[in-house]
């Protein structure tokens, strides 16, 4: 298979996903996304087999051709909407790290009659999915991106970089938005310390003030209505940014600790 292929192999497999999470979490009935589904998953068989043909053997642990047959194992045996979505992320958890390693640098597979061919390497490409985000990012953001709830998730994303700074910062919960970040890294006598370098410190408050005033008030005071997924993940990935920041801050600060 082509590189092109097993990018569009997974994002089958992120759509067939988010079609399993919708109606098992009460976001769509099954009768609205069956037909969906079980395109999807016929398709994802004839990919299997065409990469057994190449000679790479990799298990569909999907069992249910239709949504109702998830339905009745789902009913039964899954009870919390969070056990769904870990089971349904379960399901495909091998493939994905499988078809991530090929994509990373691993010659893509060509089919033969018999045994494997590869063809010349290509530059490596690293596939960036909702689930590598920074990790409360994911957990708030994840579903409401596949279910192409961008504002919401936009929103949510936004709402843990501002939560994550007040609880880095030990602030009030009435200290919000821009205010809230200026006080965190303000550079006298900053709550969080970016830098020993004025201009940086004073730099990184305006990058925090601006990203909660540029993304996240708009989104809590009127419907933006975001419509772009590659807008709205550039935005989710961003808020994983500056989680990521908050995350090194800290550590910084617990290793300088006496």
């Amino acid at each position: 298979m082509e590189r092109s292929e097993l990018e569009a192999f997974k994002r089958k497999i992120v759509q067939i996903q988010s079609l399993m999470v919708q109606v098992s979490t009460g976001k769509a009935p099954i009768a609205d996304k069956d037909e969906e589904y079980r395109q999807l998953y016929a398709d994802l068989e004839q990919d299997f087999a065409r990469l057994r043909r190449a000679g790479l053997s990799l298990p569909n642990r999907n069992p249910f051709k239709t949504l109702s047959d998830f339905h009745g194992y789902w009913d039964l045996t899954l009870p919390s909407w969070e056990e769904r979505r870990q089971y349904v992320r379960s399901l495909y958890e091998d493939v994905d790290q499988a078809v991530d390693s090929m994509l990373a640098g691993a010659p893509p597979l060509k089919e033969t009659g018999g045994g494997i061919a590869t063809v010349s390497p290509q530059p490596a490409v690293f596939l960036l999915t909702p689930d590598k985000l920074h990790p409360e990012i994911a957990r708030q953001c994840h579903d409401l991106f596949l279910q192409s709830h961008y504002d919401e998730a936009i929103l949510n994303a936004y709402k843990v970089v501002e939560e994550s700074v007040r609880q880095a910062t030990g602030l009030r919960a009435e200290d919000l938005g821009t205010q809230l970040m200026t006080q965190a890294f303000k550079p006298d006598n900053p709550l969080l310390v970016y830098s020993q370098v004025r201009a940086e410190q004073e730099s990184a408050m305006f990058l925090y003030r601006g990203a909660i005033g540029c993304f996240k008030n708009p989104q809590s005071h009127r419907f933006v209505g975001v419509t772009d997924p590659v807008l709205a993940f550039e935005l989710l990935c961003f808020a994983s940014l500056l989680c990521r920041i908050l995350d090194a801050i800290g550590a910084q600060a617990a290793q300088s600790a006496p």
